[in-house]
């Protein structure tokens, strides 16, 4: 063994390559990687880390960068941080303590890890790398209050362990991104001169020009005053988009401003006014989002204080000491700092009360809040339940009605679901059916018995299909199969039940297209079956039950029943066709690479569900609003072309940032970034960079991560050879197929 490290440890050191890049020499790393079972080779450019101004020198294994993080070995950042570290290796624990105090406990190959007694998470865990052990040096260094930045001109990750903010001048361009770097075979790296902006094919349908949905709008922040009385205010030219904030090491308190951009005067502020300091002001970042930091340096461990939005958004005021008790409500951001922070950015609406009445045989749930509620509703089973999902709340019931004399209502409870949502869960007997009304401030969900007559019927506002269950039906013989073509599912009843159920559809429509409702069921029979064909509003999954007299479909959200989820778009299609270059039409090729993604995740642990496998036209809103309801992710497919005698050329990512994503850790920009990474490998386009698109309705207005690959231009002979070869779009494919894969192993996405 000692011989094997070794030769590893001799590897490392000479298989250093030398590459001219950008007037500089820049070093790439050939070794071999052994971790977790496996052993990969690893042909990178160097990554240097610089810790409070000072570089690492003479490590004995390498930073490299695994599942876009760069991991550092453990001892290296930690000491360097002033901090002593243990090894339990009976659990494969690591002990950091810090001279401050701070102290972090992690495990091997566990993502989570413990900071000051606070939880935090890594999106790539601590491992063992050739027998070193290896921690992420971003999740590890801001676990504890330090400042991480990257920059991809050099190669560098910076850890300011007690510097938060500063001038712009010291902030790094990019400070949660670190993309491999695609180095030829020649070893050079070369810049792209046709780099050009905006000119992604569109067709004009594609184009979301309503203002009704909030994406990153940019604004500049213009000043910082002070007010006086323990008060400032920091002004913008617009309305927040988003912010957060944390106390930072205990005496500093950051701000982060969202689509912000640096425009005050002076971004060094003295104040000398306790406990205030100076205050300093920073372009934090600049991808994948524009980020304006301004730091609170105090004179003391950081007490109360308060950050709040003025009415028309365009301010924020920071208020210390006694001024912040004037102010006692809840922060919009109470955050402790890392990188999977809630990100809150409108006041939520006050769920405070919950009502039971009776009126005749039916009985009444009335949920009140202090505004009109946005909400969903669905069922589930063992025990049967309905589950009402407000979103923009908070809870603030103090006590819950007595039920005691119901006669279908077993338990009602109700509890903060997400940091911004309050479910309501009521339990109620078998065979019970529900219909729900919004009013000014409250929802109603009814529910009633039905009589026991031979029907078949839509219940529970469109969600549920209930039919009278026929004498000899076995509903665990009963079967449903997915057609990926048409989006309905087929359920065989296994058995000729003419004699029962009409041959009659079932109809249900809803002004609302957002919400997901069964728009009809088709009840027919023929020869030795009969069957029911489900067409839905939205993307779904089914669970089928029995219950007193009846069978029920119900209409469920696809994440309760898959571990994952993904909706396939391929785009345009139908009247739409998208750039027609040659007499190739767009649709064509989106349309084929789709069907090959989807027969790769055939009898895979992921559940994909398309917008379209056939030559149909599909509403570009419906494409968001059926990733909303039931996916994790959503991914579209296209092609790029350019009028005029220009040489543009290659692939790139197209996303939108949504202000409330990534609460499983999971952005728009992580999922573009991960596909763009794998086409440009596996089928060897030009890498033209991961761009944000936020005027395109498919990534503008749909609220989970979104990506859409522009695959390559019509326009260019290069690319057009592979986007016309059945080999060429298998290679697509596998590319859409690997990273998707990827990001489902690698990041939360609930």
């Amino acid at each position: 063994m000692k011989g094997l490290k070794m030769l590893i440890l001799t590897a490392f050191v000479t298989l250093f390559t030398a590459v001219s890049a950008f007037g500089e020499t820049v070093r790439v790393i050939q070794i071999d990687l052994t971790y977790n079972g496996k052993t990969v080779q690893y042909r990178e450019q160097e990554v240097s880390v610089i810790v409070d101004g000072k570089r690492l020198e003479n490590l004995d294994m390498p930073a490299v960068i695994i599942d876009d993080r760069t991991l550092v070995p453990l001892r290296a950042i930690f000491e360097s941080m002033g901090a002593s570290v243990s090894w339990d290796g009976d659990t494969q624990k690591i002990t950091a303590d810090f001279d401050n105090g701070d102290n972090i406990v992690m495990f091997i190959n566990n993502k989570a890890g413990v900071a000051n007694g606070n939880a935090f998470n890594m999106d790539v865990a601590p491992m063992i790398i050739n027998d070193r052990t290896m921690v992420p040096v971003r999740a590890v260094a801001e676990a504890v209050g330090a400042d991480v930045g990257w920059d991809n001109s050099t190669r560098t990750v910076t850890v300011n362990s007690y510097i938060i903010g500063g001038d712009a001048s010291e902030e790094p361009e990019q400070p949660d991104n670190e993309p491999e770097q695609t180095v030829p075979e020649d070893n050079t790296v070369v810049q792209d001169p046709h780099k050009v902006t905006d000119l992604s094919h569109v067709d004009t349908a594609e184009i979301d020009t309503e203002d009704t949905v909030t994406t990153t709008s940019e604004v500049n922040v213009t000043s910082v005053n002070i007010d006086g009385n323990d008060s400032y205010t920091i002004k913008t030219s617009g309305k927040i988009w988003q912010y957060k904030y944390a106390t930072v090491l205990g005496t500093k308190v950051a701000v982060d401003i969202y689509g912000g951009t640096l425009a005050v005067s002076s971004t060094n502020i003295p104040v000398n006014d306790s406990p205030v300091e100076k205050i300093r002001v920073a372009q934090y970042a600049v991808e994948p989002y524009k980020i304006v930091r301004v730091v609170f340096d105090l004179t003391e461990t950081a007490g109360d204080y308060s950050v709040i939005k003025s009415a028309d958004g365009t301010s924020l005021t920071v208020n210390f000491g006694s001024k912040a008790s004037e102010h006692p409500q809840e922060p919009d951001m109470p955050i402790t700092g890392g990188e999977d922070e809630e990100i809150v950015e409108e006041t939520l609406n006050s769920i405070n009360e919950i009502e039971f009445e009776k009126d005749g045989d039916r009985e009444n749930i009335v949920i009140r809040g202090e505004e009109n509620i946005g909400y969903s509703i669905f069922t589930m089973q063992s025990p049967y339940r309905v589950i009402v999902d407000m979103d923009k709340s908070v809870n603030d019931v103090t006590s819950l009605p007595d039920c005691d004399d119901s006669e279908y209502i077993d338990n009602i409870r109700v509890s903060q679901f997400t940091d911004d949502s309050v479910r309501t869960v009521i339990e109620v007997e078998d065979g019970v059916e529900y219909s729900s009304s919004v009013g000014a401030g409250y929802v109603e969900i009814s529910f009633t018995k039905p009589e026991h007559v031979i029907t078949q019927s839509l219940v529970n506002d469109g969600k549920t299909i209930r039919f009278t269950k026929a004498d000899g039906l076995d509903v665990s013989d009963i079967t449903k199969t997915y057609d990926p073509i048409s989006g309905n599912t087929t359920v065989d009843l296994r058995g000729n039940y003419g004699s029962v159920y009409e041959n009659r559809t079932l109809s249900y429509s809803s002004d609302n297209e957002e919400m997901a409702y069964i728009s009809s069921a088709r009840f027919s029979s023929s020869g030795s079956t009969t069957t029911i064909t489900i067409t839905p509003s939205l993307i779904a999954e089914y669970n089928i039950y029995e219950s007193g007299d009846y069978i029920y479909i119900d209409m469920v959200d696809p994440k309760t029943v898959y571990d994952a989820v993904v909706l396939l778009d391929a785009g345009h299609g139908g009247d739409q066709p998208g750039a027609i270059v040659n007499g190739m039409y767009e649709k064509d090729i989106n349309l084929d690479i789709a069907k090959r993604v989807y027969d790769l995740f055939e009898g895979s642990n992921i559940k994909v569900y398309v917008t379209r496998l056939s030559d149909k036209t599909v509403d570009n809103y419906k494409r968001a609003y059926m990733a909303n309801y039931g996916a994790d992710m959503f991914v579209s497919i296209h092609c790029n072309s350019i009028s005029g005698n220009v040489e543009i050329y290659g692939t790139e990512t197209l996303y939108a940032p949504h202000s409330g994503e990534g609460n499983g850790g999971l952005t728009s920009y992580t999922l573009a970034d991960t596909i763009q990474r794998y086409v440009t490998s596996i089928v060897g386009t030009y890498d033209r960079g991961v761009k944000d698109r936020s005027d395109l309705i498919v990534l503008k207005r749909t609220t989970v991560p979104a990506a859409l690959l522009e695959t390559g231009f019509l326009t260019d002979s290069d690319d057009m050879s592979i986007l016309s070869s059945a080999n060429g779009r298998q290679q697509y494919a596998s590319a859409i197929y690997q990273a998707i894969n990827e990001v489902v192993r690698n990041h939360d996405y609930r």
